[in-house]
């Protein structure tokens, strides 16, 4: 498969720019991480991000899964979905380029950090829509959804490969010591979500006992 040629100015990429932010997201970004407008990304980050917000709360409040209807919690996640790309843009930007300088380069500028930072959260913010998007359709209502034994199961393997991008994309671009970059960009990551399943794991277990 070839790279396909990189636009000169703000556009969308087509299916097969997209499917290189998944398989190669080096190559992704430097072929179109400065050329996707990041209102785009903000706005599939902040989506994603208020979707799984969702999904977390129903964990741990009832409020959650007594949703019965699914326009309802679109129109609600649609809503919310600015704040949280907003904030997703720039702490996460923030926290993309504290790592980087903990990694051997304090001068990381803020405007690439904040490129990184949203292009690797899109890998899970997509897999998070497509995701809630066959949900829809699988199950009549939200509540039913909350309800079942697979609730709690979100794509977690795309938050772990959107760490991996930005460590790849970070290790690529900037001047960063990797060692340190493995632990600040893949090991803090990973731990957190090893946190995160087994947490979920064992409230599902208590709460079904």
């Amino acid at each position: 498969m070839s790279m396909p040629s990189p636009m000169k100015s703000y556009a969308v990429p087509g299916p097969h720019g997209w499917l290189w932010l998944f398989v190669s997201p080096v190559d992704y970004f430097k072929n179109y991480g400065g050329v996707v407008h990041p209102a785009l990304l903000i706005a599939l980050v902040g989506l994603g991000s208020a979707l799984d917000q969702t999904e977390t709360s129903a964990l741990v409040s009832t409020q959650a899964t007594r949703i019965d209807n699914w326009t309802l919690l679109w129109s609600a996640c649609l809503v919310s979905a600015p704040i949280w790309g907003v904030l997703n843009y720039f702490v996460g930007g923030w926290w993309t380029r504290v790592r980087a300088s903990f990694c051997g380069d304090p001068d990381m500028p803020a405007k690439t950090a904040r490129r990184v930072s949203i292009t690797a959260s899109t890998i899970f913010a997509s897999a998070t829509i497509v995701s809630f998007l066959a949900i829809s359709f699988l199950f009549e209502r939200p509540a039913d959804y909350f309800a079942s034994e697979e609730f709690w199961i979100s794509p977690l393997i795309f938050g772990v490969w959107s760490s991996y991008a930005q460590y790849v994309i970070v290790c690529d671009r900037e001047k960063v010591r990797r060692g340190a970059a493995r632990f600040w960009f893949l090991g803090l990551p990973l731990g957190v979500f090893g946190l995160v399943a087994v947490g979920t794991i064992v409230y599902a277990f208590l709460g079904g006992n």
